[in-house]
């Protein structure tokens, strides 16, 4: 269906900057319609749920090794000090930190 779809949209494009008109033609929704369908079916906006998505990818593609500042802009972050602030307010540890305890490779 039009949400499935935005919803996917959204996910798939993690680094793209959110377009809340975008998602709304993509679902074929008015903005109400969509903001209302999306808090009802994930309890939170589509701005936030974009941020919590781009949080574990990020964790993902830390604990693979990558440098957190590639994956800082990788995933749709413009500023780096922003994305360690909302790293360490969702995981509870900094990225440097998530690091050292989760990437197999890091030394």
């Amino acid at each position: 269906n039009g949400f499935s779809a935005a919803l996917h949209y959204l996910t798939a494009n993690l680094s793209e900057q959110y377009d809340i008109d975008k998602l709304c033609k993509i679902a074929c929704m008015s903005r109400t319609k969509f903001f209302e369908l999306f808090k009802r079916n994930l309890g939170c906006s589509p701005l936030v749920y974009q941020n919590q998505q781009r949080l574990k990818r990020s964790a993902q593609l830390i604990s693979q090794g990558k440098q957190i500042t590639q994956v800082c802009y990788e995933v749709g972050f413009i500023n780096a000090s922003h994305f360690s602030r909302a790293f360490k307010r969702y995981f509870g540890l900094s990225p440097n930190q998530y690091r050292k305890r989760h990437c197999v490779s890091y030394v």
